[in-house]
């Protein structure tokens, strides 16, 4: 999915995790830019939510690269495993500025909001 818009605000590239010797995500790559509206589909069990928790790095990824507007989310490997190197890192992206409006509400108090809302359709 290639878009007109110059960096994307998520780019994956061969995303794998392993459970075990079960392998769940097996070299998924995908990029998402501000604006686009995406959707996951798959059967119970396919590994759509651990592909998101692997994305905002609740989950560890086995393999793959993560970038978030462009930075990629660093890991570095202890006791064999991947685990994120820097926390503040994670802590950062996950609240990034870019991500959230300062709207008021009716009586003029302010509030965030995220602005990647997920928009339902019928």
């Amino acid at each position: 999915m290639k878009s007109d818009k110059t960096a994307a605000a998520i780019e994956v590239s061969n995303l794998r995790k392993n459970f075990g010797a079960l392998e769940v995500l097996k070299g998924i790559s995908f990029e998402a830019h501000e604006g686009d509206v995406i959707s996951i589909l798959g059967p119970s069990g396919s590994g759509k939510s651990t592909m998101l928790r692997c994305i905002n790095m609740l989950e560890v990824p086995t393999a793959g690269q993560i970038r978030i507007f462009g930075e990629e989310i660093k890991t570095t490997t202890r006791r064999k495993q991947l685990v994120p190197a820097d926390n503040r890192q994670i802590d950062r992206m996950r609240t990034d500025a870019r991500e959230l409006d300062t709207e008021v509400d009716p009586d003029g108090v302010p509030f965030k909001t995220v602005k990647y809302d997920l928009e339902l359709g019928g």
